[in-house]
């Protein structure tokens, strides 16, 4: 079984690397490093601090966003453009619920 987690981490690694021999590119690294980039960006990701950067409520990304939200939801309030810290707080608590689980799956 794959953890999810982790091909997250590699495929990370595979978008942003750039090398000039492909045996060392992504996947292909060798296998002592190729986790060490992997874990980071797998983890990284998950930061809260991180998670609140990289999220947005897609009405705030973008003009025609807005205009459509605004027509399906009628005289309600805009939602905030980042998410709020609760939400964070549960998604990150899923997360390691998710992890826990699948560690039991191996078990």
């Amino acid at each position: 079984m794959v953890n999810p987690n982790e091909e997250l981490g590699h495929g990370i690694h595979d978008l942003v690397s750039r090398t000039s021999y492909v045996a060392f590119h992504g996947y292909r690294a060798p296998p002592d490093f190729a986790e060490a980039p992997s874990i980071m960006l797998e983890n990284w990701c998950w930061m809260k601090t991180e998670l609140k950067k990289l999220s947005r409520h897609h009405a705030a990304i973008d003009d025609n966003y807005l205009k459509a939200w605004v027509e399906e939801h009628p005289g309600e309030a805009l939602p905030p453009a980042e998410m709020p810290d609760d939400m964070l707080d549960s998604l990150v608590a899923s997360r390691n619920w998710n992890r826990a689980m699948w560690f039991l799956g191996q078990l």
